[in-house]
């Protein structure tokens, strides 16, 4: 996601249980509410050039019915780290797994503030989705 200034982050929707190194994350907020910034400003997006950007998941392992915190978030603009974070829980349960992607864009917010003042447009290319 970027913010204002083209501040990169990650913004994650993942269980609220997560292990306390979480807020280590250089760029980590939290209110609790919805989603959470990690990486938040560490890496910036260039304007009116093409980006890079590279993002690694993987699952976190459930045993004994708990989950287990291995699971990993990296995030990577032009070449340069965002996010590394391998302590992730992404699911609770075993039977959870990952079942494809979705791909969004729009101006967030929960109000009209949040809209653009003029017309405005992003392009995008190359994209690549492996499994590993």
């Amino acid at each position: 996601m970027w913010r204002a200034g083209g501040q990169a982050e990650a913004y994650v929707y993942a269980p609220g249980n997560q292990d306390l190194a979480i807020e280590r994350i250089p760029g980590f907020f939290s209110d609790g509410s919805i989603g959470t910034s990690m990486g938040r400003g560490v890496q910036t997006f260039q304007t009116e050039h093409w980006n890079t950007v590279k993002l690694y998941m993987k699952m976190n392992s459930v045993r004994g019915g708990r989950p287990v915190p291995d699971g990993v978030v990296k995030l990577m603009i032009n070449g340069k780290p965002a996010v590394d974070f391998d302590k992730m829980i992404w699911r609770t349960r075993p039977l959870v797994q990952i079942e494809g992607i979705m791909f969004q864009t729009f101006f967030g917010g929960n109000d009209p503030t949040y809209a653009p003042a003029k017309d405005t447009f992003i392009a995008f290319k190359d994209f690549s989705l492996t499994e590993q």
